[in-house]
């Protein structure tokens, strides 16, 4: 079961104009249509733009919990990535997996492909769940 609008968000991801779009257990896919504002001085899409896509993928795949569970979020211990080719226009879809780790401690993979399939970065972290309160 998906449940996209119960996915974490906040004011930069807002900000930046990220979408979930996909949200199950151990699995969120996002998107962002990438506009010149997301440009860096080269006419690409910024690093940070992609990095905070891959970390962000990456942290709720691990926060999912079908209700009545309580609700976690997830802060980033480590996160590695590699950029393999620039973006320039369009669409970007960022998947995430958990792919290990246990209770409060769990590992993710994360990449960004562009509207044709092409891979764009990819990144693999380390992340602890933080059980929310509110």
């Amino acid at each position: 079961m998906t449940q996209v609008e119960d996915a974490p968000t906040g004011g930069f991801l807002e900000h930046v104009g990220f979408k979930s779009i996909d949200w199950s257990e151990d699995f969120a896919r996002i998107t962002l249509d990438v506009e010149p504002h997301h440009f860096n001085v080269l006419g690409i899409a910024h690093g940070g733009v992609a990095l905070t896509a891959l970390d962000y993928a990456c942290g709720i795949s691990g926060c999912y919990r079908p209700p009545p569970a309580k609700r976690t979020l997830s802060m980033t211990i480590s996160l590695t990535t590699n950029f393999i080719k620039p973006l320039t226009e369009g669409h970007m879809i960022a998947e995430g997996r958990v792919v290990g780790g246990g209770r409060s401690i769990f590992f993710a993979e994360s990449n960004i492909t562009d509207s044709q399939g092409n891979l764009i970065a990819t990144a693999s972290g380390a992340f602890k769940r933080i059980t929310n309160t509110k």
